[in-house]
């Protein structure tokens, strides 16, 4: 399969023309042997031939969802486990001898952690970071400037934001400026690492818990450096393309909409609401997509997300499975 369709896949890990013929299937319609998009259902397991009739039928419902659940499942292992990975890397080098040991030195200081950074931006052919907590309004103003001044000198710029970003204006407003002179910004479901990333030094820190006194680690050993690098572009490739355009908040979402989102963040799962309605469940995955596509957001994560940011949902965010 080319890379055309790799990048079009959505997160159940198929494109969006094999879904539609998927469904075009289970309404009773056959499908065109020459199609791609019944190619990729078959390599997916999604459709079968059938040597009685001599067509292309669709597996039944309960198959198709242990295989599409099966393929989401194994991808966000391989998530957890990169990102498990760098972190165990992040927590042994921490416990290195300090200073300095083999290109690893601990920074207990913001202060100096800003200097080194910018000691290492200095001039870089290259800088890419990654911001998987939301940015301060104040400290993104500031960062702008200083963003800037590398792509005006003709360096790249690579910016990786939580797919939440999207629903906030402070980072709508970077995004926007910033793309207009020529950086490239992208947006990530978690986890991924904080990180920021030059040709000669890479600096990371842990995000979890309260970021006060947090120490960074500033990385300069080459082997480590190319490791560090391979995981920015494993979370970039994997990463959507963003300009700063805030996502849709009203327009086409219905009543029904409404209730299911907010019985989902209630922790209710799809199937009793779709019981409670009297629809289908593939009625309101139509109803999921619908809404992503509105919101302009990607899975169901970021979708909890930008609903809760948009019409509140009492401190919750986070839709059930």
């Amino acid at each position: 399969m080319d890379t055309s369709t790799q990048r079009g896949r959505n997160e159940g890990g198929i494109t969006p023309e094999a879904a539609d013929l998927m469904r075009q299937m289970h309404a009773g319609q056959r499908p065109a042997a020459s199609s791609p998009a019944l190619d990729e259902l078959v390599q997916a397991e999604l459709a079968t031939y059938d040597p009685h009739s001599g067509v292309f039928i669709a597996t039944d419902l309960a198959s198709a969802a242990r295989i599409v659940t099966r393929t989401a499942t194994a991808e966000i292992a391989s998530s957890i486990a990169r990102a498990e990975q760098l972190s165990a890397l992040v927590a042994e080098l921490s416990s290195m001898p300090q200073p300095d040991s083999g290109g690893v030195l601990r920074i207990d200081h913001y202060e100096e952690v800003t200097a080194l950074m910018a000691e290492a931006v200095r001039g870089a052919a290259f800088v890419r970071t990654a911001h998987p907590i939301p940015r301060p309004a104040g400290r993104l103003a500031g960062g702008f400037e200083r963003d800037a001044e590398v792509v005006r000198r003709g360096s790249e710029l690579h910016v990786i934001y939580l797919e939440t970003a999207r629903t906030r204006a402070p980072e709508q407003d970077y995004a926007r400026k910033i793309s207009a002179i020529g950086a490239k910004v992208r947006t990530l479901n978690p986890p991924f690492e904080r990180m920021v990333l030059t040709p000669t030094a890479a600096f990371i820190s842990d995000t979890t818990g309260d970021q006060a006194g947090k120490p960074a680690l500033r990385v300069t050993n080459p082997g480590l450096l190319a490791f560090i690098s391979s995981v920015y572009d494993q979370q970039w490739q994997a990463a959507r393309p963003w300009m700063g355009e805030a996502p849709t908040r009203s327009d086409g979402v219905t009543e029904r909409h409404h209730f299911v989102m907010r019985r989902l963040l209630d922790g209710r799962v799809l199937k009793a609401v779709a019981l409670e309605l009297g629809v289908s469940v593939s009625t309101l995955y139509g109803d999921l997509d619908r809404l992503q596509a509105l919101s302009g957001v990607s899975g169901h994560f970021a979708l909890g997300a930008w609903y809760a940011a948009t019409y509140g949902d009492g401190g919750k965010g986070e839709l059930a499975a």
